[in-house]
């Protein structure tokens, strides 16, 4: 189910999904690229266009919709785009669903009566 969502919810930037629903299709789509290059050239060419633009844009709402999981900002998705920080937001989506919310309430501490 996680592979059909991956394509359904293309166009869909509000919503949440969790830890495997974003990584398991981002890693098997990614090993499926691979296959494109078994076909003829001119074939294969065509393919890798339409392919690569459909998934760019699934992967990143896909990755808006995994940050606002994390209570961030979608706009964060633009360090996917910078060398260096894409490898930062790599680390933020593998965070689990429930991270900043733990965080604050450690730091949220209430003094004993």
């Amino acid at each position: 189910m996680y592979l059909v969502n991956f394509w359904l919810k293309m166009f869909d930037f509000n919503s949440n999904i969790g830890v495997f629903e974003f990584w398991i299709p981002l890693i098997f789509y990614h090993f499926a690229f691979y296959a494109i290059g078994f076909l003829p050239e001119t074939l294969m060419t065509i393919a890798i266009y339409i392919y690569f633009g459909g998934y760019l844009i699934a992967l990143i709402s896909s990755g808006v919709r995994r940050l606002h999981d994390l209570n961030f900002s979608g706009l964060w998705m633009i360090a996917f785009f910078i060398p260096g920080l894409n490898a930062i937001l790599a680390i933020m989506l593998l965070l689990p669903s429930d991270f900043m919310s733990a965080i604050v309430d450690a730091g949220s501490t209430k003094p004993k009566e």
